[in-house]
């Protein structure tokens, strides 16, 4: 059986991006109270970049972590597989 379009690594999805959008990424890591941790940062321009933290390049994304990643870049979610979903803003809380 084959797999999703939307089961990817964070190093596959990466990759792709980089290639049929353009940009640049940084896979780096740094260390807390917690120990490690990796961040992912991929930039399409100075306007469209996304920040991945706590995920392994080699792990693979759940559909939120993608969708967010997408919305970020400003990448269609529909080119993994995923359903356009509006981003939901609530509403501003008025002073009285």
């Amino acid at each position: 059986m084959g797999k999703h379009p939307w089961q990817l690594t964070l190093r596959q999805f990466l990759e792709k991006v980089e290639r049929d959008f353009g940009g640049a990424r940084t896979l780096q890591f740094a260390f807390g109270p917690h120990g490690r941790i990796d961040i992912s940062f991929l930039a399409v321009s100075p306007e469209r970049f996304a920040l991945v933290l706590g995920i392994d390049p080699d792990e693979e994304m759940t559909p939120t972590a993608l969708r967010s990643a997408c919305v970020q870049l400003g990448v269609p979610p529909e080119l993994f597989g995923l359903e356009h979903e509006e981003p939901y803003y609530p509403p501003e809380e008025t002073i009285h």
